[in-house]
């Protein structure tokens, strides 16, 4: 019998490989009171009709749904209204959309309850409440329906992480989820940490209620020995939204490192304020310790942006950093984005101009999915100047579905605006793409319009999309 299906749906239009995290600690703490879990990734699994309707026939509790804003909310309603056509389990819903609009989550006829923030003991007791028909009003953290109410319990606390029960990695296929692009052959992906203590306008993890926290540094190493002795890690990538918050821990973890001969690469996400504080023996401690990567959110190269969206750091921090890590050879992903409200095209070429200037003689400059379009989400400061600017908030949870960060369309943009910010866009995307002559072609499209506001059509995706089909 399995009591519980947990689903991820597809993030966006193509698969993406990553480790379904969320819902592994959710059932970490079902495996550990004696409950049956089953993960479906529908990247891995489109087949999971095929999957539901055998489950269905154990008779589960309760079927699970995580969901980020955009075509994942798309994908998820899909799998709950099959659940639904099927059957009369009932299907809470849980992730980041739902912390931002739980009421309106919880209003869509395919939802019967919501978490509203880390789900971990909240699911747990709903499946015993389930099971022995009990009341949910006392549920901390939880949202159900009674008699065509809504009902929206009180918060549940933050867990300890410490707290959290051994990952029940038995439940995914982890060699579909180690891949080779951080600087190893077998790269794992590791949270430590929960939340963020910045306050950057734009961001939804502004909106959490819970504080930031860590593991202690103790069980990341025990933790960290038992995944490389299980699975052959030789790179990591700690999956931590900000993993150096605290130097003092991240000074710890390197030294364990190095103390426990732990030989691997790893890479994180970092910010630039930090790295400008940073001194010579910090960064050598990082780079001895493994360190090969680490992703900067950047946002914008006009410091009118930085300062409008609260980002902390300014251009001039921005360039220094650019010195002080390829002086270390550590490699350095930049992430923008372009589209913020009040933006100008020189704001925009400015951007344009600052990248170009991370990139110019530089062999450790990396660019992935980057610039990104700025997406509106409730609740963050920028949110309502958005509003004010002409963004029509959707009124129901499926409205939601083309707020996605790949092609959402923002209103205070004219047509032509819109069209020089597509195609700087995709232009910079393409220098990710490692190779000088690729580069060079791109930078030289940049180039006319930086100097003559010239826009060349974007060309190479049509072409692309063509030979694909044959390939």
């Amino acid at each position: 019998m399995t009591d519980v299906i947990l689903f991820k749906p597809l993030y966006t239009y193509y698969a993406e490989e990553y480790m379904p995290y969320s819902l592994l600690f959710v059932a970490s703490y079902l495996v550990k009171e004696g409950f049956s879990v089953r993960i479906i990734d529908e990247s891995l699994e489109p087949n999971w009709k095929e999957v539901v309707l055998k489950e269905l026939k154990k008779k589960p509790i309760l079927f699970g749904v995580t969901s980020m804003t955009g075509q994942q909310i798309k994908n998820g309603l899909k799998f709950s209204e099959f659940v639904k056509k099927h059957s009369e389990i009932p299907v809470i819903w849980g992730g980041p959309h739902v912390v931002i609009l739980p009421e309106q989550t919880l209003e869509n006829p395919l939802v019967d309850f919501v978490v509203r923030s880390e789900g971990e003991l909240t699911i747990l007791e709903l499946v015993k409440a389930l099971k022995q028909e009990n009341s949910f009003e006392n549920i901390l953290g939880l949202g159900y329906k009674k008699n065509k109410k809504l009902f929206l319990n009180k918060d549940r606390p933050p867990i300890n992480l410490d707290d959290i029960p051994s990952i029940p990695f038995h439940l995914v296929d982890i060699e579909k989820y180690i891949d080779s692009n951080l600087g190893g052959k077998r790269t794992f992906r590791m949270p430590t940490t929960r939340g963020c203590p910045h306050k950057c306008s734009f961001c939804v993890h502004t909106l959490s209620k819970t504080p930031w926290r860590s593991m202690s540094v103790e069980k990341i190493i025990r933790d960290l020995q038992e995944i490389i002795r299980e699975y052959n890690i030789d790179s990591l990538y700690w999956a931590d939204d900000n993993f150096f918050v605290s130097k003092k821990r991240v000074e710890r973890i390197a030294k364990s490192l190095i103390k426990e001969e732990i030989y691997i690469t790893w890479s994180a996400n970092c910010r630039v304020d930090y790295l400008d504080t940073y001194d010579d023996s910090f960064l050598d401690l990082l780079k001895q310790s493994g360190c090969y990567d680490l992703s900067l959110g950047i946002e914008s190269g006009s410091n009118k942006i930085l300062k409008k969206i609260k980002k902390g750091i300014t251009r001039e921090q921005i360039l220094r950093i650019k010195n002080k890590l390829s002086d270390k050879k550590i490699r350095q992903t930049y992430l923008f984005m372009i589209g913020f409200p009040d933006e100008t095209r020189n704001d925009v070429m400015l951007t344009v101009s600052m990248i170009k200037k991370l990139l110019k003689k530089n062999k450790y400059f990396f660019m992935a999915f980057s610039p990104t379009p700025y997406t509106p989400y409730p609740g963050t400061e920028l949110y309502d100047l958005a509003v004010k600017k002409g963004f029509n908030p959707p009124n129901s949870l499926e409205g939601w579905i083309n707020m996605d960060w790949q092609d959402i369309k923002l209103p205070w943009l004219s047509k032509s605006e819109r069209r020089f910010v597509d195609t700087v866009m995709s232009n910079l995307r393409a220098l990710a793409i490692e190779n000088s002559l690729v580069r060079n072609y791109f930078l030289f499209k940049l180039f006319l319009i930086e100097r003559f506001d010239i826009l060349i059509p974007n060309f190479e995706r049509s072409i692309y999309r063509f030979f694909k089909k044959f390939l």
